[in-house]
């Protein structure tokens, strides 16, 4: 457990020197990429904290916590994320400026990240609870 808070430690010092660069920076491509590390840091720092969290108490939030989308929902928000990786995949084939295709092939990783996520929440958390209840 150690390790992990020594990393949240690392992770909130990030999201300061992060969010100092954002401050000082002009170069609006500059400025957006040390945004994007701010925004990382924090939600790592929020990881680990759960993570720690559950080192101690051995459960994942409070027993009462439930998942309310529906399975249909789900994929609505599966191929909302989909639709915009494909945009940006193609987006960023299309495009001859290098900081805008870099910038348009994060935003496709960011869209396939976010299409993961709600896969592992459909399959471990909706899917399962509607089996449940069945």
């Amino acid at each position: 457990m150690e390790v992990l808070k020594d990393q949240l430690d690392h992770e909130e010092h990030e999201t300061e020197v992060y969010a100092r660069k954002v401050r000082e920076t002009k170069h609006s491509v500059v400025k957006l990429l040390y945004a994007k590390l701010m925004r990382d840091s924090m939600q790592h720092a929020e990881v680990l904290n759960s993570a720690i969290a559950y080192l101690i108490t051995n459960q994942w939030g409070t027993p009462q916590a439930s998942v309310n989308e529906t399975h249909d929902e789900l994929l609505r928000l599966m191929d909302m994320e989909e639709k915009a990786l494909r945009l940006f995949t193609s987006l960023s084939a299309e495009v001859g400026d290098p900081h805008l295709k870099s910038l348009l092939a994060m935003l496709a990783l960011d869209e396939e990240q976010h299409y993961a996520m709600l896969r592992y929440v459909l399959e471990n958390f909706v899917d399962k609870k509607e089996v449940a209840k069945a």
